[in-house]
């Protein structure tokens, strides 16, 4: 081949099939447009690159941050009730929020309704803003205002009732995540927790009556034995159960300030029985041991009813044994 032939990078085949040389004029032409309008390139490559990137961050990614929360789990591990009123209460409540995503967003803090799974709310708490991750602490303090008082008396019967309950909360918070747009989540979590089950175990464990009493004042004093299987601590106020020898209502018992601890605890209480009332019954029960039923029956703050207990506490029913001569020869009962 002569040194005067083109290099095959700088020859293309004309209509004829025959090799012929690319102009340079037309290369230069080329560059020259491209540097003329390269910022038109600029904005075209910029265009195709949002209408790729635009639905991912819009679209793509709140949907992303709504199925990260969508599979977290909550878990309750203790709650405290106090200072109950007839239209509120304070709540102390621990848990944590799991995660295991590799992403940790942020959620602001926000407020959740709290029902019975499948019922209506009886109120709202506020979550604090924290990062998504395993294990988070999530620590609630404050007042509530009861939204429903029928739905937190249902709340407490099924407390009350129940083994196990599922708790709902739920409401929307806003989810960041670095420099991604900040996305409205929906947090809708049920939580199962134990119930105090009727306080499997309930029992008298010790019980003096004062025949010396005068008649129509309290006569009986004692400790009842009551498990809390939960990790719920409630205060009652001053709880009063009715109490009944077979079918026949003889008297009722007190617990003042009652503040019902998560594990085995004995509480202190007073009552009226009408001794003459039991005497008369004795004759049906050879060998003095009566069948006593205790039922609940009211809870009472500061001189106000608290009628979201009551409601539980009618439910709060226990079948016992009284044994009469020994109730009559206990000297001392010990208060807790």
């Amino acid at each position: 081949m002569s040194s005067g032939s083109h290099s095959p990078a700088t020859r293309s085949l004309n209509k004829y099939g025959m090799a012929e040389q690319a102009s340079p004029r037309r290369r230069r032409t080329c560059g020259q447009h491209f540097k003329k309008f390269w910022w038109a390139y600029l904005l075209a490559f910029i265009a195709v690159a949002l209408v790729v990137v635009l639905p991912v961050i819009y679209v793509g990614f709140p949907k992303m941050a709504q199925d990260q929360v969508s599979a977290a789990t909550a878990e309750i591990i203790s709650v405290k009730i106090t200072n109950p009123t007839p239209t509120s209460f304070h709540v102390v409540q621990d848990g944590f929020s799991d995660s295991d995503s590799s992403f940790h967003p942020f959620l602001d803090a926000f407020n959740v309704s709290t029902s019975i799974a499948g019922s209506a709310a009886y109120g709202m708490v506020t979550l604090p803003g924290l990062t998504s991750g395993a294990h988070v602490p999530v620590h609630v303090e404050q007042d509530v205002q009861i939204l429903d008082l029928q739905a937190f008396a249902d709340y407490n019967i099924k407390v009350l009732t129940s083994e196990t309950f599922e708790q709902r909360l739920n409401g929307t918070t806003t989810l960041t995540l670095g420099a991604l747009p900040a996305t409205s989540v929906s947090y809708d979590k049920t939580v199962t927790m134990n119930g105090f089950n009727l306080f499997p175990g309930f029992n008298i464990s010790c019980l003096k009556i004062d025949t010396t009493a005068p008649h129509g004042q309290p006569n009986i004093n004692g400790t009842v034995f009551v498990p809390n299987p939960s990790s719920i601590a409630v205060e009652f106020g001053n709880v009063t159960y009715n109490t009944y020898i077979g079918d026949t209502m003889v008297g009722n018992t007190t617990i003042e300030n009652f503040f019902l601890q998560p594990g085995n605890h004995s509480y202190w209480f007073t009552g009226y029985t009408n001794t003459l009332e039991v005497l008369g019954l004795v004759s049906k029960y050879p060998g003095g041991i009566l069948p006593m039923t205790i039922k609940g029956n009211s809870s009472v703050a500061n001189g106000q009813h608290l009628t979201y207990y009551e409601a539980a506490l009618a439910h709060d029913i226990h079948n016992l044994e009284l044994n009469l001569k020994e109730a009559a020869a206990t000297k001392e009962c010990v208060q807790p």
